[in-house]
């Protein structure tokens, strides 16, 4: 038995395919009886706050059929876990945390907005598989790693799981009934 289970959002208790119920996760969740939390990486939320400051960016994904005004805001993300949580009926999770920080595919971070440097959730220790943002909410729970238990279904999931060290399950094998 685990003193925590934190859970990845999309691909884990948000099912990929939109049409798909939450049956699956709204019955684990209702019979746990364990503290649990999520954490997510959000990158769109970095990639809009980067376009935003940047007009070559801007004007390149909009050329590719990308509107960075249609992705998230950190406010949207807040609403999102929130309405998320309301679907599944369980009790309130001890913690929910995103990573807004993005790296493009030559590796280069997003800048934070000025305002906002120094907060965890845009640092690149916090996106996964980094292990910052889980050793926070482990933190916050009050219990070992060892103790924790983390849900994904990325390998950044389980990459960030092994680097906490805590222990991971597949989503498909945790939801399984």
């Amino acid at each position: 038995m685990y003193d925590l289970i934190i859970f990845d959002l999309d691909g884990t208790l948000v099912p990929l395919d939109a049409h798909a119920p939450y049956a699956l996760a709204k019955r684990k969740m209702q019979t746990l009886g364990v503290p649990w939390a999520i954490a997510t990486n959000q990158g769109r939320v970095g990639l809009r706050e980067w376009a935003e400051q940047d007009t070559g960016l801007y004007n390149w994904l909009t050329a590719r059929g990308l509107n960075p005004a249609t992705m998230p805001t950190p406010e949207t993300v807040t609403q999102r876990l929130q309405n998320v949580v309301a679907q599944l009926d369980a009790d309130q999770p001890i913690a929910m945390a995103a990573a807004y920080a993005y790296r493009n595919s030559l590796g280069i971070w997003n800048p934070p907005p000025r305002t906002l440097v120094g907060n965890p959730a845009w640092r690149h220790d916090w996106r996964k598989p980094a292990p910052g943002m889980l050793l926070h909410i482990i933190e916050l729970a009050g219990v070992s790693a060892q103790n924790t238990l983390y849900v994904g279904d990325r390998s950044e999931d389980k990459a960030a799981a092994e680097a906490a060290g805590c222990s991971f399950q597949w989503a498909n094998d945790f939801l399984r009934i």
